[in-house]
């Protein structure tokens, strides 16, 4: 997958309904506006959209509290406008740390958005292929 320029995120619709993202290892508040802007595309058709998002740039040293719970606000007002569309998020890192911070931004989050987090992009992808195949059957 391709890096983020430092700083700001890069955003891949090319694979709808898969949205790639992946994390610079900064961030900032500029940033996360941007994001929701560049997403907005994706949900303008109809369906589910599943995330597929590159941590692994990411520096947790470069990632402060407070930033994490306005991120955590923020995809919870996403998830809210998207109610229904978002049909799962798979995020990869290799880094137990930015698991970690994973794991307690999505016990902020409190939606209804099925996250998991992976150690590769193979195993993310696979997750994502079993979860498009379950919401498409049922």
């Amino acid at each position: 997958m391709q890096r983020a320029a430092d700083g700001y995120f890069y955003v891949d619709l090319s694979e709808l309904p898969l949205i790639r993202i992946a994390f610079p290892a900064r961030l900032s508040r500029h940033a996360l506006g941007r994001l929701i802007d560049e997403l907005a595309p994706a949900y303008r058709t109809p369906g589910l959209r599943y995330g597929l998002i590159d941590l692994s740039n990411m520096d947790p040293r470069r990632v402060g509290p407070l930033f994490r719970s306005e991120a955590a606000r923020a995809a919870v007002h996403f998830a809210r406008q998207h109610s229904g569309r978002i049909g799962g998020e798979a995020c990869f890192s290799n880094s137990t740390v930015v698991q970690g911070i994973h794991r307690a931004y999505s016990w902020l989050t409190h939606d209804d958005v099925e996250r998991r987090m992976f150690k590769s992009e193979m195993t993310a992808r696979s997750w994502i292929a079993t979860r498009r195949h379950q919401l498409e059957a049922a």
